[in-house]
């Protein structure tokens, strides 16, 4: 058995005070008064630290230890002796009356602890379900001082350091937006939902969210509002891609029209001017060969705006895309070395998806095709991506001159180019290839650095 240091210490003294009762002459009364006095030492240290227990069960031991010193020493009942016994009484006093006011401690000081825990319990537990929020939450006060912000507000507004008790209106460029909402809480005391405009931050960051705000209840005074910030970049960004899907298939149907009306009298055409030049030696065989040969340049472009409008039937397979990709490589990878791009392929995760092998690729050539030609000094293209829970997101990376701001939502329209050559159809029959298959297709760039297509391809 292992005795701490604080029994040890007491056992010691309370017996060296006793060792000096017993060997000291009865007659030294002094002596055995200031002895008796310094029992009370063991008794309260054993009071502080064992509480009510600790003092009880030292006064008890001192008692035991000093009764027979009375009875030994004294020799016959006197006054003396009863001030002796009540000081025993004492001993007992001072150790439960110690020892209960140190356990009442002892217990307040345990319920602050509880308190304290459940506390830092609830804090923590507060401030996990506003970081697991996937919305931006900020509480602020009258004044408009931030008291509480999760990690998704500063990352909606490009904060990487502590602002609590800074004023929200101070750290975005359009903050009286804010300040302006927030008073209408607070002064009608009804909460603001759904109210959309763009976050300016102090980066020079636009982004979309949608504002709800509602007033901050505490004691059933209002004191301040919380806001709730959804970050609507995604949502935007699916609403573009809806509308130029729905657009780009308005022009498909009606360039389908278009096209064959257009086709039959160039059939006719071409049928005339072959006839004519087969038929007749007194006839400008040159001029012929010219209407028959831009009569076949205009025939491949219908083609290519047929297969806009009105693409191959898919017969979808599963494919490790890791494979479409090293295959879709290996076509195009002559026409890189000559044009010095060099192609960085970083392999995607093994999943499987659902495609036209033959359709994928064409897509994925049209679009590396185009990046190759936006380097025409060279550069690099690079592969890359990865998954989420429903998408195999795949990046085609290059560094190229880029496309100007106001012509990239342009990128995917029927004869739309930046190219001396070509028919503006590539990117147009791309992304309808990528519609197909239940994918989505979108673009970034920035001029003078480089363009980045990112395709997502639904995963099983």
């Amino acid at each position: 058995m292992v005795y701490s240091s604080d029994k040890i210490f007491i056992a010691v003294m309370t017996m060296a005070i006793a060792f000096l009762h017993y060997f000291t002459k009865a007659t030294a009364i002094g002596y055995h008064e200031f002895y008796t006095l310094l029992y009370f030492i063991p008794i309260v240290y054993s009071a502080f630290k064992y509480r009510l227990k600790g003092g009880l069960t030292e006064s008890s031991v001192v008692a035991v230890l000093y009764s027979p010193h009375l009875m030994i020493y004294m020799g016959k009942f006197t006054i003396d002796i009863v001030n002796q016994f009540i000081e025993v009484g004492l001993f007992f006093a001072i150790g439960i009356i110690t020892g209960t006011l140190v356990e009442k401690e002892y217990k307040e000081k345990k319920l602050l602890e509880s308190q304290l825990r459940k506390t830092a319990y609830i804090e923590d537990y507060l401030n996990n379900i506003l970081e697991s929020i996937v919305n931006g939450v900020v509480a602020v006060d009258k004044a408009y001082t931030i008291t509480a912000i999760n990690g998704y507000a500063k990352d909606l507004m490009d904060i990487n350091s502590d602002i609590i008790g800074a004023f929200i209106y101070k750290i975005i460029r359009n903050g009286e937006i804010l300040k302006r909402k927030i008073d209408e809480v607070l002064k009608n005391k009804n909460l603001i939902r759904g109210f959309e405009f763009d976050i300016e931050t102090l980066l020079n960051n636009k982004k979309p969210v949608r504002l709800h705000i509602y007033p901050l209840k505490s004691e059933m005074k209002f004191d301040g509002a919380v806001l709730v910030f959804e970050d609507l970049k995604e949502v935007k960004e699916m609403e573009k891609i809806m509308r130029r899907a729905d657009r780009l298939s308005a022009l498909g149907e009606m360039s389908a029209g278009i096209a064959h009306e257009i086709r039959n009298p160039l059939g006719i055409i071409k049928t005339i001017a072959q006839t004519i030049l087969s038929e007749s030696k007194q006839v400008d065989k040159e001029g012929l060969e010219i209407i028959i040969g831009e009569v076949d340049r205009a025939d491949n472009v219908i083609k290519g705006l047929l297969n806009f409008a009105k693409p191959e039937s898919i017969n979808k397979v599963s494919k490790n895309i890791n494979n479409v990709l090293e295959e879709t490589i290996n076509i195009i990878n002559k026409y890189s070395i000559k044009s010095n791009v060099q192609i960085i392929f970083d392999r995607l995760p093994d999943v499987e998806v659902l495609v036209d092998d033959t359709l994928i690729k064409q897509a994925f050539i049209n679009i590396m095709i185009n990046s190759i030609q936006a380097m025409s000094a060279g550069g690099i293209l690079h592969l890359h991506g990865n998954k989420d829970s429903e998408f195999l997101n795949i990046y085609f990376e290059d560094t190229g001159i880029g496309i100007e701001d106001d012509k990239i939502d342009k990128v995917f329209n029927p004869f739309f180019t930046t190219k001396s050559e070509g028919t503006g159809l590539g990117l147009s029959i791309t992304h309808r290839i990528i519609e197909e298959h239940g994918g989505y297709i979108s673009l970034s760039s920035i001029v003078g650095v480089g363009t980045n297509v990112l395709v997502r391809l639904p995963l099983h």
